[in-house]
């Protein structure tokens, strides 16, 4: 049996504290200033690769924007951040 979710409806029932959870889980070492959430890039650097927090996470609109040249996209939402992990991490 094929389940369908609405991908819509997922993303706007995840908090700020998913978000930080997450982050913390996949090495990203999230700092919380005020509504933005600042991680390492780890939309293109494995977690035990030296890198910068210059990937924000914006309350507002639930979207990462990438501040470094290493992202095709610069901004993105959470589930295409679990694809730029997944694949990089070769899962």
């Amino acid at each position: 049996m094929a389940y369908s979710y609405d991908k819509d409806n997922v993303k706007s029932q995840i908090k700020t504290e998913d978000v930080i959870d997450f982050l913390m889980d996949f090495g990203g070492d999230p700092i919380v200033r005020g509504n933005v959430i600042v991680s390492r890039t780890i939309c293109h650097h494995s977690p035990d690769e030296e890198c910068s927090h210059k990937l924000y996470y914006y309350e507002n609109s639930g979207l990462f924007q990438c501040y470094t040249g290493g992202c095709e996209e610069s901004s993105f939402d959470l589930f295409q951040l679990v694809i730029k992990i997944f694949s990089l991490q070769k899962h």
